[in-house]
């Protein structure tokens, strides 16, 4: 079966469609959008977090009441990190990692293994009991990491001492590189043999990595350059990309006919960060971050997860 990489490339590469089918979807905000004002301050906004931030979930596949997720508590004024799985149905938590930074979200896989990158630049797993936690990598330079819906491959952004910045894929039992490609963030791979990638530019492309010849063959660009992307993941049927963009709102893009339906509204106040979606394809988790401009030095920041329709309607706080 043929391997597809969806690439977010930066805006030299080639030419590409923008938005001249974009539609607007979705459902208004729960609580409203704020625009935040060119701060008067020498300094610009400074940002303060508050509070226990709650972030990155990602469903468990073989049971959907289940995700994992990251918290951090900043009440002390330095972060404390935990890996934690939570049970929509009971509303019970239980914490499987403590103390370690992780920097990109956690991917649960169909073998019950959670893969997540470190501060430290290495991909590790960990079952979801906590139990049998090691490095997979153990190179340096590693981020991103997807994993193949039969949780045999692992793709990560490998990048050491940035000299390199290609993309690995290894073999999960073996730990062996079986493949290269281009490099790139935010990953996630699809069941439709997709891998999707981006973060940090204005361009998401599909780039086939069959048989290694890695040809870029379609790209299109977000509305607005200097903005990162922060997520991207395909839909359950592999049809669809989500993604969500830093101020810019929650989009979707139906890959076949390239038309782009924004979910959710360009907004200040708000980002939508991490976005998981249920096994039933219906339904998706978000990481919604929220900015509160306090003065013209300061905004603070709140983190909470929230579930909501993949149409963007119907949404609502899970957690805290």
């Amino acid at each position: 079966m043929k391997s597809i990489l969806i690439a977010i490339v930066f805006a030299g590469l080639l030419s590409s469609c923008t938005y001249d089918n974009m539609e607007y979807g979705g459902c208004p905000e729960v609580d409203g959008c704020a625009e935040i004002p060119h701060s008067t301050s020498f300094i610009g906004y400074q940002e303060y977090m508050q509070g226990v931030h709650y972030g990155a979930p990602c469903f468990n596949p073989n049971h959907p009441n289940e995700f994992v997720y990251f918290e951090q508590d900043w009440r002390t004024g330095l972060p404390q990190n935990k890996l934690v799985v939570h049970n929509i149905l009971t509303g019970q938590s239980q914490v499987i990692l403590e103390d370690v930074l992780i920097i990109n979200d956690p991917i649960w896989t169909v073998k019950n293994e959670i893969y997540l990158a470190l501060s430290s630049w290495d991909i590790y797993r960990i079952k979801s009991d906590g139990s049998s936690y090691e490095n997979v990598t153990n190179r340096g330079g590693c981020r991103y990491p997807a994993v193949s819906p039969d949780g045999t491959r692992l793709y990560f952004y490998y990048n050491p001492n940035n000299t390199i910045n290609t993309g690995l894929i290894i073999n999960t039992e073996t730990l062996e590189v079986t493949d290269t490609t281009s490099g790139n963030a935010c990953s996630d791979w699809g069941v439709t043999n997709f891998l999707a990638t981006g973060e940090g530019s204005s361009f998401v492309g599909i780039q086939n990595v069959s048989n290694g010849q890695h040809e870029l063959i379609y790209a299109y660009n977000i509305p607005h350059y200097s903005k990162d992307i922060w997520d991207v993941k395909f839909s359950r049927d592999g049809k669809e990309l989500f993604y969500g963009a830093y101020t810019l709102g929650l989009h979707k893009v139906d890959i076949a006919t390239k038309s782009h339906t924004q979910l959710k509204e360009d907004c200040d106040t708000r980002d939508y960060r991490s976005i998981s979606i249920h096994p039933n394809g219906k339904q998706m988790l978000v990481q919604l971050v929220k900015n509160e401009k306090i003065n013209e030095s300061r905004i603070d920041v709140t983190s909470e997860i929230w579930m909501m329709n993949t149409d963007g309607c119907d949404a609502y706080r899970v957690l805290p």
